[in-house]
């Protein structure tokens, strides 16, 4: 991550899709932020059934209050192709996020060129909006709010699931420690990642002015039971920081698990929220945790006015 990232950016609902016809035209054209009500009356007659489901303590990055599911299997696109099975994931009743599964492909996808970017196996649209998987035969369409913490890594829990018994650990794992070197950390992020990448920062923005920055992309690093995309970055091989991209729905989630973790924060904004003599941040502007390493703490400071 660049360190221009810091800059508070607003993230735009809407999703715009570089597709001659974008997938939600073929779903029936549901609206981002419209309520299960809504989404169920535009579908339910082109499905052979539909089921509706809440669990009951949320842990999607999006929600607050409420996580619910609503699936509609063996839809009838407006195209005439049968999906079998859609999923629309609501984050405090409100539509965010759209997971399609058998015949996807080929009924939403009109040329995977259209989806130019590769992560492992996904395929992604240019602006994310529209992830493709294809030995699992499933199409992703993230609003703008899910885009953010990569919402196409999470996986949808069944009706009955239980809820998890441990509570949330907001601990930063051991291995990011301050300082490991890139060449021993990178295999132990690789293990409990789903994929990772590496990208050469050119130049360095660290503020440290570092000869060589690197940055290496975990997606699919769980934390607080979420898989995460998690993104280190290292200058000249040794880690610097850690962002662990979160929801805004999970706030007052991390905030708690933080606090229990690392005692009250010391400082306290609009934007930020520091613990641990500013090692540990709590982003609130551009939902993210981050993990400071000692000689990036005057800047960080500064940067937030703390």
């Amino acid at each position: 991550m660049h360190l221009s990232r810091i800059i508070p950016l607003c993230i735009a609902l809407a999703t715009a899709s570089a597709l001659a016809r974008s997938p939600l035209e073929h779903l029936h054209n549901p609206h981002w932020g419209e309520n299960p009500a809504d989404t169920r009356a535009s579908i339910e007659s082109s499905a052979d059934r539909t089921e509706f489901y809440t669990i009951k303590a949320p842990s999607l990055p999006l929600a607050s209050e409420s996580e619910s599911y609503l699936v509609a299997h063996k839809l009838i696109t407006t195209g005439n192709e049968q999906i079998e099975r859609v999923t629309y994931t609501f984050a405090d009743d409100t539509l965010v996020m759209i997971t399609t599964t058998g015949n996807a492909i080929d009924a939403l996808i009109e040329s995977p060129r259209d989806l130019p970017t590769r992560i492992g196996d996904w395929r992604l649209s240019s602006d994310m909006s529209i992830v493709m998987h294809r030995s699992t035969d499933t199409v992703t369409i993230l609003s703008g709010y899910a885009k953010h913490p990569h919402l196409f890594l999470w996986a949808i829990p069944e009706p009955n699931a239980s809820p998890a018994t441990d509570r949330p650990n907001a601990t930063v794992p051991d291995l990011f420690t301050s300082g490991a070197n890139r060449r021993i950390l990178e295999p132990a992020i690789k293990a409990l990642a789903t994929v990772t990448t590496r990208e050469r920062i050119d130049p360095p923005t660290l503020p440290t002015q570092p000869k060589r920055q690197t940055q290496i992309n975990a997606y699919g690093f769980e934390y607080m039971g979420v898989p995460r995309k998690v993104e280190a970055i290292f200058a000249d091989d040794k880690l610097a920081l850690v962002w662990v991209l979160t929801g805004k729905g999970e706030e007052d989630r991390l905030r708690t698990a933080l606090t229990e973790s690392y005692g009250e924060p010391i400082f306290v904004s609009d934007t930020i929220e520091a613990f641990n003599d500013w090692t540990v941040a709590l982003r609130k502007d551009k939902p993210e945790i981050l993990a400071i390493a000692p000689e990036l703490i005057p800047m960080m400071k500064s940067f937030f006015g703390g």
